[in-house]
């Protein structure tokens, strides 16, 4: 079920993992000028939502993810891959909260827990996104949420 949350499940070649990109070298990253990878997630979470189309969302995946999901968008129907975007659109949490941060160099990760408006109090959401820096600014290389049920105390 690794593919599933909320109750719904997409093929693999479907799910849309973020991706960041291009390269800098490390010594770029340590010296702080791409800013920072909590807060380039946090306004990539912010804008989800709002997006009405996927190039709005260009400036915060890298390079190589980037050309797979133009792929996907130019090789599918129109209205597949629109559906196929409000179904990603809906699978991030409503809230996002930090829970650790893993950083060497120019990678990143970062560890959240989430929550979405209606879901059951037993139901808990965990999020994990890699990013890296690429063209001076850290990217979203991969992102992966997954929900389960806590089992109650007995």
């Amino acid at each position: 079920m690794k593919n599933c949350i909320y109750g719904r499940c997409l093929p693999l070649a479907a799910v849309l993992a973020i991706v960041c990109g291009t390269g800098v070298r490390a010594e770029e990253a340590a010296g702080g000028s791409a800013g920072d990878p909590v807060q380039t997630y946090m306004s990539f979470h912010d804008e989800l939502p709002k997006a009405t189309s996927l190039d709005q969302l260009q400036k915060y995946v890298s390079q190589s993810r980037w050309e797979m999901m133009s792929k996907d968008q130019k090789t599918m129907p129109r209205e597949e891959f629109e559906m196929m975007f409000q179904f990603f659109k809906k699978l991030s949490p409503d809230t996002v909260t930090l829970v650790g941060k893993s950083q060497q160099d120019d990678q990143c990760t970062l560890n959240l827990t989430g929550h979405t408006a209606g879901d059951p109090a037993d139901l808990k959401t965990t999020g994990k996104v890699t990013m890296k820096i690429e063209g001076g600014a850290w990217k979203i290389e991969k992102e992966e949420w997954q929900a389960s049920q806590v089992p109650k105390p007995e």
